[in-house]
């Protein structure tokens, strides 16, 4: 497995404050008021994920960040459909603790080969996720670039 994966986020969400947020809404693999972070096994992945997650709309700077896993199977566990399907997907989290899991690897319904990352920001093991590559992005506005033009 590789031990690396990819965010896009806005930039108050870099990893380090991440850790500290909580979502306000049920998602896929949530509940409102849990602390969670989503991120996928490349950077192509993380950036078709967030265009379907926000039809789109984006800020005009998001953050890439490359993340760098401890490299320790029993943090970062591979799983299948099946069994977030046997699981509940919105208790993937509630299970992940149980299990002292640092980080779920599901297959992306967008490309199969590749892995959506879970990671939960209350591990222990948490601060050894590494920020290898971080970047800032100017996202271009359509509708400014077609009022300028």
């Amino acid at each position: 497995m590789k031990n690396t994966a990819w965010r896009l986020v806005h930039p108050v969400y870099a990893l380090g404050k991440a850790s500290r947020e909580h979502v306000f809404a049920d998602g896929r693999f949530h509940y409102a008021g849990d602390q969670i972070i989503y991120a996928w096994e490349t950077a192509e992945l993380a950036s078709l994920a967030v265009a379907e997650l926000t039809g789109g709309i984006t800020p005009r700077v998001m953050l890439r960040e490359k993340l760098i896993f401890p490299d320790d199977a029993q943090l970062n566990v591979l799983t299948s459909r099946r069994f977030i399907l046997r699981v509940g997907a919105q208790d993937t989290l509630r299970h992940m603790r149980q299990r002292n899991i640092l980080s779920l690897w599901i297959p992306s319904e967008l490309y199969a080969s590749q892995r959506l990352v879970v990671i939960d920001p209350l591990h222990k093991a948490f601060d050894q996720i590494l920020v290898g590559d971080s970047r800032f992005l100017v996202c271009r506005d359509q509708k400014l670039a077609q009022a300028e033009s």
